[in-house]
Order: structure tokens, then C-alpha cells, then sequence
């Protein structure tokens, strides 16, 4: 009797040893809940930083294309066809000029047909310094290129939206803030020195979280004399 009293005793034991108390079942469960917040968190991250990764990459291919389409009229002109002619301080955001159609006896012909880039606010908004349209974004504009200007056949294609009021790093002060030698120049702006016609451009967007991202470019193109 005792024997098997002893058995069973030692059988009881080792039943006991090979299961999980509650403690160790309740320890097991929380280190799982850890787990996956930790699993969760990096996901979470990696998905935020993805999609503000592709809303920067967006961002600067709107710039670079707006841009890109501006100098594909403009570079076909010449200096003295410019209007108004933007040397000085403060360049422009809207320039007028002609395409050129030919060359006679040596000498560029620019041809009598009027075009025009120009930096406009967007119709949806006004410059206001206030969020008109809702979008997150304070009186942008948008970059147009008007084809044939004041003729019957006038056209108007906008080039690039969402360009900023002023050019990043530029604050309305008569001074150049940003350092790039204009002053006070606006979200599109041209510049010339020379025979070097000088572009420049600012777009906003919004990241994930609802900041506003800027990107800027700037470009050269030599005129035609």
C-alpha cells in the first residue's frame, strides 16, 4: 500500500510539473500582448513612413514637370522679345515673349504671336492668407501658359498647380531672404542676367499627417540673341 501510495504521489508531482500554473500562463499572454503592440508599432511606422515617403516623391515630380513645361516654351525665345524684360531685383512671375518660328539671311525671327507664362491664384482662392478651398493650403496659385495672348485663338493651359505665394524661404520684406539674388520674388519666378534666363519654382503638398511640404527647383535656360 504504500508502494503504490508513493507511486501515485510521484505521479500526481510530475503532472503538476508538466502543465502551466496560472501565473505562468497569465506571464505568457502579456509578454504575447508585447509582442504584437511591438509588431504593430513597426508596422504602423514603416507604413507612415512609406506613405510620406511617396507624397515627398510626388511632390517633386509635380515641381520638376510644372517646371520642365515652362521652359519648354520659354527656350525657344530670345532677349530682346522679353516683356517686361526681367532683370533688376526682382525678376517676374509673368513674362510675356515670342517663340522663335525661323531664321532669314542669318537673323532669328521670332515671328508677332504672343505668349505668356504667368503665376495666378488659384480660382478657388484668394489672397487672403486664409485656407479658402480647404485643402490645407493658403493661397496657392497655379503656373499657366497662355498661348497666343489677346487673339481670337488665345489658349490657356495650366502647367503646374499648388505653387506656393511666395518662393521657399521668401518672406514679403524688399529683401532677399532666401539668398538666391531676388528679392521678394514669388512661388514662380524668372530672372535674367545676360543671356541666361533663370526659372524658379515652389509646389506645397501635404505629408500623412497634414504638414505642408514644400519643394523647390531652379533651372537655366540661354537665350537666343
Amino acid at each position: 500500500m504504500q508502494g503504490r501510495a508513493a507511486t501515485s504521489l510521484g505521479t500526481e508531482r510530475r503532472r503538476g510539473s508538466s502543465g502551466f500554473t496560472l501565473i505562468e500562463m497569465l506571464f505568457s499572454l502579456s509578454l504575447f500582448v508585447v509582442l504584437m503592440f511591438s509588431v504593430h508599432q513597426v508596422v504602423t511606422q514603416s507604413s507612415g513612413a512609406y506613405r510620406a515617403t511617396r507624397a515627398s516623391a510626388r511632390l517633386e515630380d509635380k515641381v520638376r514637370q510644372g517646371l520642365s513645361r515652362a521652359v519648354a516654351e520659354v527656350y525657344r525665345s530670345g532677349r530682346g522679345v522679353l516683356n517686361p524684360d526681367p532683370t533688376g531685383n526682382f525678376g517676374t512671375e509673368s513674362l510675356g515673349f515670342q517663340q522663335l518660328v525661323g531664321v532669314v539671311d542669318g537673323v532669328p525671327d521670332f515671328g508677332v504671336e504672343q505668349h505668356r507664362l504667368v503665376l495666378e491664384y488659384d480660382p478657388r482662392e484668394l489672397d487672403d492668407g486664409v485656407d479658402n478651398d480647404g485643402d490645407g493650403l493658403i493661397d496657392e496659385g497655379q503656373l499657366v501658359f497662355v498661348r497666343y495672348e489677346g487673339e481670337g485663338r488665345e489658349n490657356r493651359v495650366v502647367l503646374c498647380k499648388d505653387v506656393r505665394e511666395l518662393l521657399e524661404g521668401e518672406i514679403e520684406d524688399g529683401d532677399d531672404d532666401n539668398g538666391n539674388g531676388v528679392s521678394d520674388e514669388r512661388g514662380f519666378n524668372i530672372h535674367r542676367i545676360g543671356d541666361v534666363l533663370t526659372l524658379r519654382l515652389s509646389v506645397e503638398g501635404l505629408d500623412p499627417d497634414g504638414r505642408v511640404l514644400t519643394r523647390t527647383l531652379t533651372t537655366s535656360v540661354l537665350l537666343r540673341n
